[in-house]
């Protein structure tokens, strides 16, 4: 108990029903006390929970014999930030899991309290990790999103924890990598290599060295869109390009089609990128793909002869780059050639000005938003935790399907 809080005068109530209150208390047999505490910290009534700690001051360790909830569970799961506090920084109270291993970051995740979760988060009396899994193997984390409270989410990911090399693992172990398999529908699953992010203070980098964006280490649930839409269509004896590939999950995913496309290109700036990307050529046994270093701005880094198809996913991000990607797809496409590109419907600086500058120089536009059945889970193991860890945009945003004729 703290040396600071005084049990002797009301927070909230009058003096006299205070007093009136410890007489009550005073009556009562530990188990009835016990009922009580979990009630007052579900309801938020403070100065019953100061009372019944003068009373009974082991009462803080009390846990459900049956659920194995604790006083700060039922104040976590209903939002009473008061409440939380006086437990956490006056009295030291514990932040143990429950019989179902939920911890209280998970009440309050589950339940979508915004106010709560961010104190839970910042508190520096115990250790928390957005990532522990409860016994059905849901982490805060997951609880989070499926909150889809959007105050939740920001607490969470602001946290230590959530970083980038844990949301990889499946485990919640550190790694710097992690194989996904996606697409249960598919002859073979496709095996897709993902990194963690490096800089990840600035992982767009400087506009002076494009070449060190390391955003294309981590699958973005773009290109998940993307590689969906590529995968209703016919690539027989066609060549393909995708540009600002990252992982390369659309341009592999058309690779793999069968009857198989003439030649695909996987392209990207970042050299740690085309790496990654030739890994994943040969995780999948692709004879028919090259991964190449490309440089927008340099045409003798580009295929030497031009395509049948660009595809793409969330290549503007800046209204800088315009102009260039523009002259980008009308260099490589073939006359009548076509340009596949996916991108969220907001939120994204410069995506008008492409959108309206590509249908200036083509022929033929449509557009059309991506089917809920886009945004359905792509791993083949169903796993909708994992799914929920890795892609949380996936649920979260609404993506464009363009479709450009040159």
């Amino acid at each position: 108990m703290s040396e600071h809080e005084n049990l002797d005068s009301p927070m909230e109530m009058t003096v006299e029903e205070y007093k009136d209150m410890i007489e009550q208390v005073a009556e009562l047999s530990e188990l009835e006390a016990r009922e009580e505490w979990l009630e007052s910290c579900r309801f938020g009534e403070i100065d019953i929970l100061r009372i019944l700690l003068r009373r009974f001051p082991s009462i803080i360790d009390h846990q459900h014999e049956e659920t194995g909830n604790t006083g700060l569970h039922m104040a976590a799961a209903n939002g009473h930030v008061h409440i939380a506090k006086m437990l956490l920084l006056n009295f030291n109270h514990g932040f143990s899991k429950n019989k179902s291993g939920n911890t209280p970051l998970h009440f309050s995740a589950i339940n979508a309290q915004a106010e709560m979760t961010e104190f839970l988060t910042t508190q520096k009396r115990h250790v928390v990790d957005v990532l522990e899994k409860n016994n059905f193997g849901r982490s805060a984390l997951t609880e989070g999103f499926t909150s889809q409270n959007e105050g939740v989410i920001k607490a969470i990911l602001e946290h230590d924890s959530a970083t980038e090399e844990k949301l990889l693992s499946t485990d919640g172990k550190e790694t710097t990598h992690h194989i996904h398999e996606f697409f249960d529908d598919a002859t073979k699953p496709l095996k897709i290599r993902e990194l963690a992010i490096t800089n990840a203070d600035n992982p767009f980098a400087d506009s002076e060295r494009p070449d060190q964006d390391t955003t294309g280490l981590s699958i973005w649930s773009a290109a998940l869109i993307l590689a969906r839409w590529m995968r209703t269509m016919n690539w027989a004896d066609v060549t393909v390009i995708e540009l600002g590939a990252g992982c390369g999950v659309p341009g592999l995913a058309v690779a793999a089609t069968s009857p198989p496309p003439t030649q695909v290109f996987v392209t990207d700036l970042n050299p740690q990128s085309v790496e990654n990307l030739q890994h994943n050529v040969e995780l999948n046994e692709l004879t028919n793909t090259k991964a190449i270093v490309m440089d927008w701005i340099d045409e003798s880094s580009w295929p030497s002869e031009k395509l049948d198809f660009v595809i793409g996913s969330d290549l503007i991000y800046q209204k800088s780059l315009v102009p260039l990607l523009v002259s980008v797809v009308q260099g490589l496409l073939k006359p009548s050639g076509k340009f596949f590109y996916v991108a969220p419907v907001t939120g994204r600086d410069g995506l008008e000005e492409f959108i309206d500058s590509m249908k200036a120089v083509c022929t033929d536009y449509n557009m059309q938003i991506a089917p809920q059945e886009y945004h359905a889970n792509p791993l083949t193991s169903g796993d909708d935790d994992e799914c929920f860890l890795h892609f949380q945009e996936l649920s979260s945003l609404t993506y464009c399907l363009h479709e450009f004729v040159l």
